[in-house]
């Protein structure tokens, strides 16, 4: 009764929405429907009613008499932010959501392949800016059949993940169909390896992906350009980008310096070796993830330190073992 109370004496004899968990429907909820219903003698005490699924802990319901309580603050101890919010995205609100080892082993790697590609592409729209601003007089590139066929799955997925959350608040088809766009836009990035070449049409993929994942609450790598931290500060990707920016102007010089030869070659070495350690060791401890291309643009992520620095580790030894 006391719900009833409360809402009639804020909200009146009608709400549009009302929330809670699924076992509310029966007879909670429709006590209540009830009771407000015969007290102001209305036909209709709520419009819409939004009943979120349950949380099950390893199979088990998660419950402070079973004492398989988990918060959030301990949850980001063992995982990302990013990585939870990937856990819910893979389940319908309305239905039960499972937290085990499987499903965040899912969701992770799920996280894994979306910051791939984010990294990649950030770095793919870096390179065609770089090759714009050094030439602003080339004709830009007609579309070819590769342009064609991005551009449809753009258009087609983009219809498909606004029909996905039409249905019910779909997040789970709403993810798949971007990761359709993400092997599209993948494929395209590896069958074109002109920068320039599809510029637009990326920064088109860049900003609808931006989009979707802000609406969900998850920030990306592509987000370094465009957001700031505050009036006095950076971002964090925003202050890679400057590392990352400056370290590939310096191995850009110290590489054609060793080329052309001569008395500068020994100390174009020697930066070539501290280029490399800040790349390998410094950044690591710090999650940031560098990885040296052909243009001589750098591909850049932030990850969790564990995990950056155990791939660098890998990296040495398979240099090791080469």
């Amino acid at each position: 009764i006391e719900c009833s109370v409360v809402a009639g004496d804020i909200l009146g004899a009608n709400m549009d929405i009302h929330a809670g968990g699924s076992d509310l429907k029966f007879p909670h909820h429709e006590n209540q429907m009830a009771q407000v219903e015969a007290h102001y003698d209305c036909c209709k005490a709520c419009n819409y009613f939004w009943h979120s699924g349950h949380l099950s802990i390893d199979g088990l319901k998660m419950s402070k008499s079973l004492k398989n309580f988990i918060t959030i603050r301990e949850a980001l101890e063992t995982y990302s932010a990013r990585q939870l919010r990937f856990l819910f995205l893979l389940q319908k609100y309305h239905q039960p959501m499972e937290y085990s080892q499987n499903s965040m082993a899912a969701a992770a790697d799920l996280e894994r392949r979306f910051g791939a590609f984010e990294a990649a592409l950030a770095a793919r729209l870096r390179e065609a800016d770089t090759a714009a601003d050094a030439a602003p007089q080339e004709v830009l590139h007609r579309w070819g059949d590769q342009e064609r066929r991005l551009n449809d799955a753009l258009v087609d997925k983009r219809a498909a993940v606004h029909a996905a959350l039409l249905d019910c608040i779909d997040t789970p088809s709403a993810v798949k169909r971007l990761e359709q766009l993400i092997r599209a836009a993948n494929s395209y990035m590896g069958e074109v390896p002109q920068p320039q070449r599809g510029a637009t049409l990326l920064h088109a993929v860049a900003r609808y992906y931006r989009r979707v994942m802000g609406a969900f609450g998850v920030e990306t790598a592509l987000d370094a350009a465009g957001a700031a931290g505050s009036a006095d500060s950076a971002t964090p990707l925003q202050l890679t980008e400057a590392v990352s920016s400056f370290r590939d102007t310096v191995r850009s010089i110290a590489i054609e310096a060793k080329r052309s030869g001569g008395e500068g070659a020994g100390l174009a070495d020697e930066v070539l070796r501290v280029c490399d350690a800040l790349r390998d060791e410094s950044l690591p401890a710090l999650g940031v993830r560098i990885e040296d291309r052909p243009s001589g643009v750098a591909q850049f992520a932030i990850d969790e330190p564990q995990r950056v620095l155990a791939e660098a580790a890998r990296r040495r030894e398979a240099a090791a073992q080469a």
